[in-house]
């Protein structure tokens, strides 16, 4: 429920953005944002995935948090001036102190998410709750004020990256007073930071950064080659799209613990059969959502810009959610794949998704724009269903016996929405 919540305060703002500000500062803000998900992206490379793995598997304690935080960090110190420098480079449709804020979030927020994946693991539920809406509610108040007394795009950034601040803050607070272990008290010395990468989670962690490329790989392309007038309207097609991936990968997470539990009794059938129907069930879902949005897309976006400037994106908004109704089949594929411990299949589906996506991006978005982009993405998303289908359909091995443990490893979205 709170991420349902904070799902919408954040669509909130976003809606509230593109309402007051004209549609070339709403897409230097989409620019950022993009700028905010590569580098978090390629900061974190499964950090956060790999961590709740690791804690699930009852290897929590602060040093292993400790080494997670300064491992995504570092990550960030070195992968934001690159993207920063890149997209300089390139001559993106916004201003490189826009850029440099957008690369501070990604660090910040970083360390927030993983911080509140470090209170899931300790039991913490509410208050990690409590932050996450606490962070979007705040902000959503300070984003209304900052934009009514005139504010742009960097102001609005800047307020974000403030606001994330004090929820990393009072995240780190709530770890460092809560015990790891049960029946210890709060400050007793954390033991050694034990080892977080076997094979298994190296593939984990690959499949973690790619999971976080693969669904924009249309607004990336977009937010490379487009005006920033081009990337407002791509940037709010995308964000209900964003909204839904969110809600329905929340949704799966019941699916996983399940699947491990069939697999521990030796039930594999079971559990395929399970995943593929909550699968099936997301498609079926978002097919549904993207149908509604083809009867009250363009109305709505007339309303939500005041003007009409939107209207354009109905036809690109209702393409992406029906894309993203199969980028929610192909979450339910890669936890198949992760409960048995075929990480490795999910890692190269994703890679292949990304190279695939990137590729027709590549050939069509500098001839057909907006429609090039979703047609790219359309093409990274069947391809990593198409990979992962094809991967089980030839894995013949005996089911593994799968202890069941707490928790979804599964597609971690970022908890601070900084990249969403």
């Amino acid at each position: 429920m709170a991420r349902i919540i904070a799902q919408l305060l954040s669509l909130g703002w976003f809606l509230l953005a593109a309402r007051l500000l004209d549609r070339e500062q709403f897409g230097q803000i989409g620019i950022a944002l993009v700028v905010v998900a590569v580098t978090s992206a390629l900061a974190e490379f499964g950090v956060n995935r790999t961590l709740i793995r690791h804690l699930a598997h009852g290897g929590a304690n602060r040093s292993t948090v400790r080494r997670a935080v300064l491992v995504r960090c570092a990550g960030a110190a070195l992968a934001g001036p690159i993207v920063v420098a890149t997209a300089l480079a390139i001559d993106v449709d916004a201003p490189w102190s826009l850029l440099v804020v957008a690369a501070a979030l990604s660090w910040m927020s970083g360390v927030t998410d993983l911080h509140l994946a470090a209170l899931r693991a300790m039991g913490s539920v509410r208050v990690e709750a409590a932050v996450l809406v606490g962070e979007r509610l705040i902000f959503l108040v300070a984003a209304s004020a900052v934009l009514a007394g005139g504010g742009g795009p960097t102001a609005l950034l800047v307020t974000y990256l403030v606001t994330n601040a004090l929820s990393a803050t009072i995240a780190i607070r709530a770890v460092a007073a809560r015990s790891f272990v049960p029946g210890s008290t709060p400050g007793t010395p954390s033991p050694p930071a034990a080892p977080m990468l076997d094979a298994e989670g190296r593939r984990t962690a690959m499949l973690g950064a790619v999971s976080m490329l693969v669904p924009r790989v249309g607004a990336v392309s977009i937010a490379v080659s487009g005006t920033a007038f081009v990337v407002g309207g791509m940037s709010l097609a995308q964000r209900p799209v964003d909204a839904m991936l969110v809600l329905g990968a929340t949704a799966l997470t019941v699916v996983h613990p399940e699947a491990r539990r069939r697999l521990a009794a030796g039930d594999r059938h079971g559990e395929r059969t399970l995943v593929a129907t909550a699968g099936w069930s997301m498609v079926a879902i978002g097919l549904a959502g993207s149908l509604a949005a083809w009867l009250v897309a363009e109305p709505a976006l007339r309303f939500i810009s005041g003007s009409g400037s939107y209207a354009d994106m109905a036809g690109p908004l209702v393409a992406l959610l029906a894309i993203a109704a199969v980028s929610l089949g192909r979450h339910a594929a890669e936890i198949s794949a992760l409960a048995e411990a075929r990480a490795g299949d999910a890692a190269a589906a994703g890679v292949g998704a990304l190279v695939s996506g990137a590729a027709a991006a590549v050939i069509l978005v500098p001839t057909h724009g907006v429609a090039g982009a979703i047609a790219a993405q359309a093409v990274a998303e069947l391809t990593g269903l198409v990979v992962l289908v094809w991967c089980a359909a030839i894995d013949h091995t005996a089911a593994p016996t799968v202890p069941a443990a707490p928790g979804d490893p599964g597609r971690q979205w970022s908890t601070s929405g900084a990249a969403t």
